[in-house]
């Protein structure tokens, strides 16, 4: 048995192809990837909404009809990740930290070159913390891969530390909130479509450096609450490399951008991001213009 309503939320490639009457309320269509021609087919719906500005660029580009009908509303922190307020006294250790999958296309091979290049007196008493998994099952890059990393960092194994993956909520929190800077050197160009470990850092008062992928735009601010490198270039790995150089030496911008990072994390709270998809389908649900209720008896004065 059918119930009516207001709003039909999917995400699902094929459904909103299926629906095509009112009686379940207005389509909501929820795309959270890259569209692959799928949104010409989306034109009966009431909203297209996606959770970042290149995917709603992508999905304009597919459908400029429904410009007007798209929504941006960002993903939430998960609440175990974010953190009410740092304490009063947040010593960090020297450490820099990758968390994610251990897979080609996060960049890691080019941290690592990058890490050795950097000379011993600049890099003195700093360590790469690696976290994630690398089992294909997981989505990492498998064994082989892993391998490979760790051979290329056979001349530097005093930098760099092999965590393995970590699911527990608080003890991941320790390393975001005991390390100096977070690094995501995603290579993904069209796999990130959020940032959502970046910003997960932030929340701890972890400023990050992210790779110039457009996703990383709606919350980084190059200097400001995080910092950005171009890993376009053949030279990527020199790039990075003196981006770490300049950081590490000047480890007080980590200091200034901490609190920047911090607060703006507090804009992705479940709360705050939960209030704009209500705002939205209240939008949705709004009464029709004056214009389209003529023919509706007036409202009684009581």
């Amino acid at each position: 048995m059918s119930c009516p309503g207001h709003i039909l939320v999917t995400h699902t490639f094929w459904l909103p192809l299926l629906i095509r009457s009112h009686r379940f309320g207005g389509l909501y269509v929820h795309a959270a990837r890259y569209p692959k021609g799928q949104m010409r087919f989306y034109s009966h719906a009431a909203r297209l909404q996606t959770v970042s500005q290149p995917i709603k660029d992508a999905i304009i580009a597919e459908a400029p009809g429904c410009r007007e009908r798209i929504a941006c509303i960002p993903n939430p922190l998960p609440e175990a990740a974010y953190c009410e307020a740092l304490p009063p006294a947040n010593p960090r250790e020297k450490h820099l930290l990758y968390v994610g999958r251990v897979h080609p296309e996060k960049g890691l091979e080019l941290l690592i070159r990058a890490i050795t290049l950097i000379p011993d007196a600049a890099f003195a008493g700093w360590k790469l913390m690696v976290v994630g998994p690398a089992e294909d099952s997981a989505g990492g890059g498998g064994a082989m891969y892993l391998s490979f990393l760790k051979d290329l960092a056979r001349t530097i194994p005093h930098r760099v530390a092999w965590i393995g993956p970590v699911y527990d909520p608080p003890r991941l929190a320790e390393y975001y909130r005991a390390s100096s800077l977070f690094v995501y050197p995603s290579l993904a160009e069209r796999g990130e479509t959020f940032g959502l470990a970046p910003l997960e850092a932030m929340s701890h008062g972890c400023p990050a450096l992210v790779s110039d992928l457009a996703c990383f735009r709606d919350f980084i601010e190059d200097e400001t609450n995080g910092f950005v490198f171009n890993h376009r270039g053949v030279d990527a790995d020199r790039v990075l490399a003196q981006k770490l150089t300049r950081l590490i030496g000047e480890a007080a911008q980590f200091d200034q951008a901490r609190a920047a990072a911090a607060a703006k994390a507090k804009e992705f709270t479940v709360e705050r991001i939960a209030g704009l998809y209500l705002r939205d389908f209240q939008s949705l649900c709004a009464p029709p213009a004056l214009s389209e209720r003529e023919n509706l008896q007036p409202e009684i004065a009581l």
